[in-house]
């Protein structure tokens, strides 16, 4: 299956500031002086007049006028309560605030900027490093904060408390400020003072270095080393939020895994959908296996259904498929609430997301997992919002879908048209993903393929050996001439021999025996050959039927090229023998119409390379062979490239061939009609070799 790269949004609560307002005593060497007391102005609020008063206003537009009345007579303290009040503000509020490049904040962000670099309180800075990271701002006019917010935290370092600390961290991480610096200062000071950080203080460090995406093995290995033992101290949210940082930073931690499902389990009752959501993501994106704690996941899951996000439930599939869990009843539950929630937005936007509902899909193929009306209901919602799917959504949409076997024309129609002109946002397994879902559908799309053959051969030394050998694959199959590609493919596969496994071995000799193409590159030194005797106990009957058609094409051709030693050989022989076939209706039918010609049918009949017939007929002292195709033998109206591969081997062995398509055959109607059809491809048959 694709490798599937799955972002998870945390809504992580906010670190609590710390309470108060003063500046602690400071034993430390390098103490700054306290702040100089501000007199009261004759017809003005002394600071801790206009502390209270910050502290008790009602929302933002109460603070902006309180901060345009006294900001002459602010000190460091007022300054840093007036922004934890702004960075409680929420929804519209927010909005107000941060329009026009935060220009209703401008003169406190000056002001503040002017104060940072003596700042008097190092609580202080951190609170309004805090209230700013809640705040969220963009813009340009915001970089002079955050600039002098880091340069402030790290000349203070030593002097943050552990929430202090912390809290800074989370800023920084919430905004997606990117500080190097300030990251590696404070990441050394936790790892070092792991041991006086209580549990909060613990999973926000964590959460804050894995969201900025900043290395800290150290940090890492203390916090593991003291949360494992406290787990008991910790909260639902800590708990998650903890895994959750651990898996993301890919961070490898055995024994806190172990631990955190142990606490977990008898505590799920108090934990919401998303620590649910998450947690689940985290064990099976960190590669934990953890049954027990996924089916008491599974069991709370169920139970508060209702109430997930819909990215919860996409979360919560993907989750649970990537980790290999059989749990058919959530599944069940999870599918119906997607459905329900799909079809009740299908006259607006959906709460879905693009990504939502590609992890969804693929998630319910990679556990084989029926769930057709979503499938259904899915496919009509992604059509009309392609323009929205990164190139990994649109490629593993389609991989669940061809996977699942779900019809979809629309939907691979749109996906074709979608990202032909896109191919250069799309990885080596997205372009690789691309083309094997397409022909696995049965959706040939010509210009979609040309696109891919001329994106690929580039980028071939990017594809894995499984990509190589499904994109050969796939253009066979839909039998969309490609050679130059398939030339690449032939080089770039020969230079990676040894680490080709079976089945991309047996794709390769098929691919190119169905296309017609000879690669001497790939197929004339021993190396392929060699590599096959190194997989001979591995392979399995489907492998060595191709193989066999392989060894046929090699006679076909002519060529001296190495060929398999005999024990494998017979034994690709027998396998393609083994394979039943079991006839079709459509056949049945065509086999009655020939008696009714007096030719007596021979049905299911073996060529001497085991090539199956579905019926022999003599016809003027020839044996005609009659290949009876129905629907799955063709894309529309154009013949696979098995079908063509079967065709163009019998006649090589001297065969005269009927080809009875499905189409014409039900154009038909009476015995007389039929029996003058079948009398004029023998006809024709018989004309093409004499």
């Amino acid at each position: 299956p694709p490798l599937l790269v799955v972002v998870v949004t945390t809504c992580m609560g906010a670190p609590r500031p710390p309470t108060g307002h003063h500046s602690r005593p400071d034993s430390r060497n390098n103490r700054r002086p306290r702040q100089a007391r501000t007199a009261a102005p004759a017809n003005g609020l002394h600071p801790k007049q206009i502390n209270t008063r910050l502290s008790q206003a009602r929302g933002a537009d109460e603070l902006l006028h309180l901060y345009a009345q006294h900001s002459p007579s602010m000190n460091d303290i007022n300054l840093a309560t007036c922004w934890s009040g702004l960075g409680r503000a929420r929804g519209a509020d927010r909005a107000r605030l941060l329009g026009g490049d935060g220009e209703r904040l401008w003169g406190l962000r000056g002001q503040t900027v002017q104060r940072l670099p003596t700042f008097s309180s190092v609580q202080g800075l951190a609170n309004i490093a805090h209230a700013v990271g809640k705040l969220r701002p963009s813009g340009s006019g915001w970089v002079i904060i955050w600039n002098a917010l880091e340069k402030a935290a790290l000349e203070r370092a030593m002097e943050l408390k552990p929430q202090e600390l912390t809290n800074t961290l989370w800023a920084f991480a919430s905004a997606g400020i990117a500080a190097p610096q300030l990251f590696d200062a404070l990441a050394a000071l936790a790892a070092e003072g792991a041991s006086t950080f209580n549990a909060q203080d613990l999973a926000n460090a964590a959460w804050s270095l894995a969201t900025a995406s900043h290395e800290a093995p150290r940090l890492f290995d203390s916090i593991c080393a003291e949360a494992a033992p406290r787990l008991s101290e910790f909260t639902a949210q800590n708990l998650a939020n903890t895994a959750w940082a651990f898996s993301t930073a890919g961070h490898a931690a055995p024994t806190l895994f172990h631990a955190i499902a142990a606490e977990v389990i008898p505590r799920l009752n108090e934990f919401n959908t998303q620590e649910i959501a998450n947690l689940a993501w985290a064990y099976a994106e960190i590669g934990f296996a953890a049954p027990m704690l996924f089916h008491a996941l599974a069991a709370r899951a169920a139970a508060v259904l209702r109430h997930f996000s819909e990215q919860g439930l996409a979360n919560t599939l993907w989750a649970f498929a990537t980790a290999g869990i059989a749990a058919p009843q959530l599944f069940d539950m999870l599918a119906a609430e997607a459905t329900a929630r799909l079809s009740e937005f299908s006259s607006q936007k959906s709460e879905f997301t693009s990504q939502n509902m590609a992890n969804s899909v693929w998630a319910l193929a990679t556990a084989g997992h029926r769930a057709p009306r979503l499938f259904h209901t899915l496919a009509g919602e992604a059509a009309r919002r392609l323009h929205e799917f990164s190139a990994q959504g649109i490629a593993n949409t389609a991989w669940a879908f061809a996977t699942a076997a779900v019809p979809a024309p629309q939907l691979f129609d749109a996906m074709a048209a979608e990202a032909a002109p896109r191919l250069h946002d799309f990885n080596a397994q997205n372009l690789a993903n691309m083309a094997w879902a397409f022909a696995k559908a049965g959706r040939p799309a010509p210009l979609l393929f040309e696109a891919l053959a001329a994106e690929a051969p580039a980028r071939l030394h990017q594809f894995s050996g499984q990509g190589l050998a499904n994109t050969a694959w796939a253009f066979a199959t839909v039998g969309h001439s490609s050679p130059a590609l398939l030339d690449a493919i032939a080089s770039e596969a020969a230079s990676r021999m040894g680490g080709l496994i079976s089945q991309d071995l047996a794709n390769l000799a098929w691919a190119y025996a169905a296309a017609d193409h000879l690669a001497p590159t790939l197929f004339g030194g021993p190396a392929f050959v060699v590599s096959l005797c190194n997989c001979y106990s591995g392979l399995v009957v489907e492998e060595l039927s191709q193989l066999h058609q392989w060894q046929v094409w090699l006679r076909e051709r002519g060529v001296d090229w190495p060929q398999l030693p005999l024990p494998l050989s017979q034994r690709c022989c027998e396998a393609f023998h083994s394979v039943e076939v079991t006839p079709s209706r459509l056949q049945s039918d065509v086999a009655c119409t020939l008696r009714s010609l007096n030719l007596s049918p021979k049905e299911e009949v073996r060529t001497l390379d085991h090539i199956s017939l579905d019926a022999v007929v003599t016809y003027r002292g020839h044996h005609v062979a009659v290949e009876v195709d129905g629907p799955l033998h063709f894309f529309g109206q154009r013949p696979t490239g098995a079908t063509a591969l079967k065709r163009r081997q019998l006649r090589a062995a001297g065969w005269p061939l009927v080809s009875v398509p499905f189409w014409e055959w039900d154009r038909l109607d009476g015995v007389h009609t039929k029996c003058e059809y079948l009398h004029w491809k023998l006809e024709a048959a018989l004309y093409e070799i004499l």
